[in-house]
């Protein structure tokens, strides 16, 4: 929903903008900002190789438990204590919090609720907002930050240095312009000039 590059604080601004508007699509909106922003730290944060997480993260059958269970496996502590530590801090928001936000914002995305009043869906925002600024915090406070540019994780020990990968590449592109000049009786310079 949104680039990269807008942060936190111009999300925020969006999203309560369009709230203003329509309080379903802040919502929509909101929750999104909250997946993304989960996804985002456990790629951050996690330990597997990038590409496995990714893997796991896109699956269309994954729901809020499931992410749970992945985040608790990436990362050193579990998702409900870092909203709890959050709460006993500043009594913003608790795991309870989203839990209910997030039944709410169920009701509403498959139509089981379309009747929205302001009161109620301004603190369902507020709620998914105030988790994505814990996630956030969290991520820095692990020296990570989900805005930045991803680096990929690769598993321990592989067996093929980039290097090596990137050396073997170059044989088979070289090898298959060589078989192809062979084939079509062209000069292997006139191939490397197009």
């Amino acid at each position: 929903m949104f680039a990269l590059s807008i942060k936190r604080k111009e999300r925020r601004e969006i999203i309560d903008a369009v709230a203003k508007i329509n309080i379903g699509a802040g919502i929509a909106l909101a929750a999104t900002d909250y997946e993304w922003t989960l996804n985002r730290c456990i790629l951050v944060l996690g330990k597997s190789p990038t590409i496995t997480l990714r893997d796991k993260l896109c699956d269309p059958k994954i729901n809020h438990d499931e992410l749970k269970k992945i985040w608790q496996n990436e990362t050193t502590s579990t998702l409900q204590s870092i909203f709890d530590r959050a709460y006993k801090k500043d009594k913003n928001i608790s795991w309870q919090d989203i839990l209910s936000a997030k039944k709410y914002r169920n009701l509403l995305m498959h139509g089981i609720e379309c009747n929205i009043e302001d009161e109620i869906g301004l603190t369902v925002i507020h709620i998914y907002e105030s988790a994505c600024e814990i996630l956030y915090h969290f991520a820095l406070s692990q020296d990570k930050d989900i805005y930045d540019r991803l680096r990929p994780r690769q598993r321990k020990g592989a067996e093929i240095k980039i290097s090596d990968h990137t050396s073997q590449r170059k044989y088979e592109v070289q090898k298959a312009l060589k078989d192809y000049c062979k084939k079509h009786s062209v000069s292997g310079t006139a191939v490397f000039h197009l």
